[in-house]
């Protein structure tokens, strides 16, 4: 089909349906109580942008709008949006969001016999806040990952990190939902934008009137502090530069190690009741940003990685030094904030005597070192072969985060599924810093068995690429032939 420059109004009517896209999908959630909830509404977000991409930029947020309205004004590679168009967006985002809330209390309030109900949206429930968290843990959650969502789209969507563009846009920026809903929905119930915040609003706008500045304060914040990190990370780009200084290359390796350990922690410290699908919103987390980062530190996030870059000749030692320091600052970090947005729940790596801390680690010593040292080499191999050898290709933080869900699944019950030293390092201190009762066996097996699958998956890479050189190997079968 022949596409041409879309119009004003066929813009701010994407907007108007891919916010109804999620925001229907959200409400419809929030009635049926699935447990399968994030990856739905996930879904919905990837559809979306996928979908109105093309035509405008698949916002479908006020927060997205708003950070890549700042991006602009500070000369970012996305260029600049002019007020006016923001603005349109914004209101064609919330009429979006209005008109979902109300198509979806129709069809929950209607019986199968076709009579509506005359108080339509009053048996239509969705709360903002929370019983069990104060106002202000709720905002730590909302800026925590607004700012993660805003920063993926920054990333994925305006950088042209691939030529010609990157399939995988849609892909990186919906399954940021479903990390976030895995870690926090206990807490805010994941709204990450002002438009969905809107519709769950008018669900009953008597009780959640009171919570709008909580939630679109910690949206707006978020959003802020989303271009303030692209900034550093990306600053080339807005210089008009390809040079990457090491100071943003290790900002990258620090951001990606923070959200991939806070969200690892939060799931932990939720125990039994962490959502179902928790190994995938881990996965998640890891995926979402190597698709952002991958272009700027190489998106490692894990000294497992950067070790077996380093043993294969793709990460020069200094620069892996770095990389770890950075890693173990961004891991302690993200412990940092958790335990403050759940301080009643202590987690650590592996508990003796009377601890109450959720702990990691339930196998023996053995079974233990033997699983990470496995899905660790597992992950390790995933990266090196689609990130280093098939580059490029937009599928590789597809193949590297469902590495742990691979592992996750498999051996979870035994050691909790690190498969990082940085995560394995960050859990040991919290349980130190919350004075739970650690096994120190433990806290050196867990890292020094994913370093030893690092190495193992850099000797296995070095295995299957041993190559010949084919030319060298004609001139020698000519001459053998001439002779």
């Amino acid at each position: 089909m022949k596409q041409g420059i879309p119009t004003m109004p066929a813009k701010l009517v994407a907007e108007c349906i891919g916010t109804f896209i999620l925001s229907f999908t959200v409400v419809n959630n929030i009635q049926a109580g699935s447990n399968l909830a994030a990856l739905s509404i996930a879904s919905s977000l990837m559809i979306g942008v996928y979908c109105t991409g093309s035509v405008s930029g698949g916002h479908l947020n006020p927060a997205v709008t708003l950070g890549l309205f700042l991006a602009g004004k500070l000369g970012g590679p996305g260029g600049a949006i002019p007020v006016v168009e923001a603005l349109l967006y914004f209101v064609s985002q919330l009429v979006g969001a209005t008109l979902a809330n109300l198509a979806a209390s129709f069809i929950w309030t209607t019986s199968l016999g076709g009579e509506g109900d005359a108080g339509m949206m009053r048996h239509v429930h969705g709360s903002l806040g929370s019983d069990s968290f104060p106002a202000w843990r709720v905002f730590e959650g909302e800026v925590i990952y607004t700012l993660m969502l805003v920063f993926v789209v920054l990333n994925v969507a305006t950088c042209n990190d691939m030529p010609g563009g990157n399939s995988y846009f849609g892909l990186a920026i919906g399954f940021v939902i479903a990390a976030a809903a895995s870690a926090e929905g206990n807490v805010s119930g994941t709204c990450l934008n002002p438009a969905v915040t809107f519709a769950i609003l008018i669900n009953n706008f008597s009780k959640n009137i009171s919570q709008i500045p909580v939630y679109w304060g910690a949206q707006i914040l978020g959003s802020i502090l989303a271009v303030m990190f692209f900034y550093g990370c990306r600053i080339h780009l807005f210089k008009g530069s390809q040079f990457v200084s090491m100071g943003s290359k290790l900002l990258a390796e620090f951001l990606g190690t923070f959200y991939l350990v806070i969200t690892v922690y939060l799931v932990v410290v939720q125990s039994v009741y962490a959502p179902v699908i928790s190994v995938v919103g881990i996965a998640a987390s890891l995926m979402c940003m190597i698709y952002a980062l991958w272009n700027v530190s190489g998106g490692n996030f894990n000294p497992a990685v950067s070790l077996g870059l380093l043993l294969t000749g793709n990460l020069p030692a200094k620069d892996f030094a770095l990389y770890v320091l950075a890693q173990l600052l961004g891991g302690l970090a993200a412990v940092g904030f958790g335990s403050l947005m759940q301080p009643q729940w202590h987690v650590a790596l592996a508990a003796s005597g009377n601890s109450q801390a959720n702990a990691m680690a339930h196998g023996s010593m053995a079974a233990v070192s033997g699983a990470e040292v496995f899905y660790t080499a597992l992950l390790v191999f995933a990266v090196l072969n689609s990130a280093v050898r098939d580059a490029p290709n937009h599928y590789f933080a597809l193949i590297i985060g469902f590495s742990i869900v691979v592992g996750g699944v498999a051996v979870g019950s035994l050691s909790g599924g690190a498969f990082n030293p940085a995560v394995s390092l960050s859990l040991f201190f919290a349980g130190l810093f919350q004075s739970e009762k650690e096994v120190a066996a433990e806290a050196l097996l867990y890292p020094a068995s994913e370093l030893v699958g690092g190495a193992l998956a850099a000797g296995a890479f070095m295995l299957i690429n041993m190559t010949k050189d084919y030319e060298a190997q004609e001139s020698s079968d000519s001459e053998s032939d001439g002779a």
